[in-house]
């Protein structure tokens, strides 16, 4: 079969841009190349929960810790004289309780009897010279002072006696109910004021919520801080991720458990291969830093997360290449 040159052309034409549309789709499709940081999951400002002046420090700038650690602490003598003083009292309200619980003791009962029967002694004593001073009063024998002063001493023996009787009567009966709640309410107060001074001393010491490394230390032992004043930066450099945005345009492209290569130039040639772990449900302006300056934050996109399956090598902060395939 013969075939013209013009219409041979015409074929290798074709051919040519069939090959060029299809390498074309391949690019477009299987290679979405990006930007990228490294963090951690685990990435907290350490800050005081109360105001003072810093006692302790734990760590300085890059030093690890342990969970458990204690990384900062504010002077807390105040507060444990508070505590101390609580205690003493709790220990005065537990006494009474228990004495109201057992009952008066027989001394006590002898006691209120016989401050009772003095009181009662000097009312009468108090009652007859009245009555004497009122009937000498009327033969002009005293004045009227004397037996006014006569009369302010009964009115006092009197009070006297009322309130030795209900003492005694009081004690004799034993223990009343309300006074087994007054005691139960004051034990109940102290030990609340305790937890509360407990909870105080607390606040003054800040222990490591996880295992990880001080990215930076703000301030020294010494220092005056303010309640919420960020004394350290940490991170755990075992927990670490990549976090990624892609533009709007490409939304769709990526999903969860694609696989990833990253490259850094830190490390020309090394490949370290992931995979997609989360894939954000929400569209919103760029957050990431720009590493591009050319480029426009004005733009919408996509957050994931990338996971890799190695580390080793790779630091909090360091910014890697990715490419996403298909």
């Amino acid at each position: 079969m013969k075939v013209s040159i013009k219409g041979g052309l015409a074929l290798l034409l074709v051919l040519l841009t069939a090959l060029w549309a299809a390498a074309e789709d391949r690019v477009t499709s299987q290679d979405l190349v990006t930007k990228g940081y490294i963090e951690s999951s685990q990435d907290i400002e350490v800050s005081s929960r109360v105001a003072g002046v810093l006692a302790t420090v734990g760590r300085q700038q890059g030093e690890d810790f342990k969970q458990g650690d204690l990384l900062l602490q504010v002077e807390d003598e105040k507060a444990l004289a508070r505590f101390r003083q609580s205690q003493a009292l709790l220990q005065e309200a537990q006494a009474q309780l228990a004495k109201v619980e057992r009952g008066e003791r027989r001394e006590d009962i002898i006691a209120s009897a016989a401050a009772e029967r003095e009181a009662l002694a000097n009312y009468n004593f108090a009652d007859e010279e009245l009555i004497r001073k009122e009937r000498l009063l009327k033969a002009g024998a005293v004045t009227r002072y004397e037996r006014d002063q006569a009369k302010e001493a009964y009115d006092v023996a009197v009070n006297r006696y009322q309130a030795a009787r209900a003492q005694a009567e009081k004690i004799s009966s034993g223990r009343r109910s309300e006074d087994l709640e007054i005691a139960k309410a004051a034990v109940s107060r102290v030990e609340a004021d305790l937890a509360f001074l407990e909870a105080v001393i607390r606040d003054h010491r800040v222990v490591a919520p996880f295992a990880g490394v001080v990215a930076e230390r703000l301030h020294e032992p010494g220092e005056t801080v303010q309640s919420g004043s960020v004394i350290l930066r940490i991170f755990s450099p075992t927990s670490l991720r990549v976090r990624v945005e892609i533009e709007e345009t490409d939304v769709g492209k990526v999903a969860a458990g694609d696989r990833v290569s990253a490259s850094s130039d830190a490390y020309p040639g090394r490949v370290f291969s992931g995979y997609v772990r989360e894939v954000f449900p929400v569209i919103q302006r760029r957050r990431q830093r720009n590493f591009d300056p050319a480029a426009s934050f004005d733009i919408n996109t996509q957050g994931l997360f990338v996971e890799l399956d190695d580390y080793s090598g790779l630091y909090k902060g360091m910014t890697l290449t990715l490419r996403f395939e298909k």
